[in-house]
């Protein structure tokens, strides 16, 4: 992943933003491998929608996270947030 090479190369900001959101994909996917014997029943399993990861979620719940900042680049919005519920 650090070895991520384009031609023509990325603006430097939007590499480091680029290299974020696959850092925090690959995490995800890490969690979300996790054997099922090692998460507890009537769970959600972790998982990535493509710009961020939900954590492990008891069934019935809903999950909200803040958006990731790499999402926004220069322009942040601390207050966004997203959620999905467990069924």
């Amino acid at each position: 992943l650090y070895q991520l090479r384009l031609d023509p190369p990325l603006y430097d900001h939007f590499a480091q933003l680029t290299q974020q959101c696959c850092m925090a994909g690959h995490d995800c996917c890490r969690q979300t491998l996790l054997p099922a014997s090692q998460l507890p029943q009537k769970t959600c399993p972790a998982t990535w929608d493509g710009w961020q990861c939900f954590n492990t979620a008891e069934a019935g719940s809903v999950v909200e996270a803040q958006c990731p900042p790499y999402i926004y680049g220069e322009a942040a919005r601390p207050d966004a947030s997203q959620s999905g519920f467990c069924p």
